[in-house]
């Protein structure tokens, strides 16, 4: 649903925000912890603490599981990695998704957990 809403943003505001900018979208920043608890309730499993289990795994066994979809995702996160090493929280020129919306749209944005 976020989706959707996003690309209408965008797609509407196309003249504003200019070719080949940076759109930062998302609704809510989960940290890890906070995206397992909400994975346990939905599902019903690893709802207690210390229910759930990090295994850290390198980019290249990651690909080597899941292929090129573990290649894109292993890409993403050594890209925001680097941003977090450098302290970097947003990239220069880039627009807010959120500041292309509609007040109606805004509205009807969902968190993961409404979702």
């Amino acid at each position: 649903m976020n989706t959707g809403i996003f690309v209408h943003g965008v797609v509407t505001a196309n003249a504003s925000v200019g070719a080949g900018a940076y759109v930062t979208c998302f609704v809510e920043s989960l940290t890890v912890g906070s995206a397992f608890e909400l994975w346990g309730k939905a599902t019903g499993r690893a709802t207690g603490p210390g229910s759930t289990v990090i295994v850290t795994v390198t980019p290249e066994n990651f690909v080597a599981l899941w292929g090129e979809m573990g290649e894109e995702q292993a890409s993403q996160w050594i890209f925001f990695k680097y941003m977090s090493d450098h302290g970097i929280v947003k990239l220069d020129g880039s627009v807010d998704g959120c500041s292309l919306l509609t007040d109606k749209h805004r509205q009807s944005l969902e968190t993961t957990e409404q979702s």
